[in-house]
């Protein structure tokens, strides 16, 4: 695999991680102005440390699976495509050990695993669609 990939798939899960943390944000926007007006600011921190896990497991299948259809439409496809969820993965867990806010170890798991699952999954639609060519 080339460094071009590499980068790609690196600058892909950075973009799929900045994408899982606008969600959460317009959720916990949506949910402060809609859902339950009125509160404090602790209030809404404490809802946003409770529903990010969540959050970031439901908006990043999509995510991730553009991420890796991305990664994916160049040489070593099925590789290229867990780039993005692999980088994301790192990270995670480099913020994570900073910042010392462990969410629940299933969550957790169940996070990572979607987020490769759902990177895997669209490399296999470009494959796919390249056997249909």
């Amino acid at each position: 695999m080339g460094g071009r990939i590499i980068a790609r798939g690196l600058g892909l899960g950075l973009l799929a991680m900045l994408l899982n943390v606008l969600v959460a944000f317009a959720w916990v926007f949506f949910y402060s102005v809609a859902i339950a007006p009125g509160h404090d600011g602790a209030f809404y921190q404490a809802y946003a440390q409770r529903v990010a896990p969540i959050s970031g497991i439901v908006a990043g299948i999509p995510i991730f699976v553009a991420a890796g259809w991305l990664a994916a439409r160049g040489p070593g496809a099925d590789r290229a495509a867990l780039l993005p969820a692999a980088s994301y993965i790192l990270l995670d867990l480099l913020l994570l050990g900073i910042s010392g806010l462990w969410p629940a170890l299933g969550l957790l798991a169940l996070s990572y695993l979607t987020k490769v699952a759902a990177a895997w999954s669209g490399g296999r639609l470009v494959t796919r669609q390249k056997l249909l060519q």
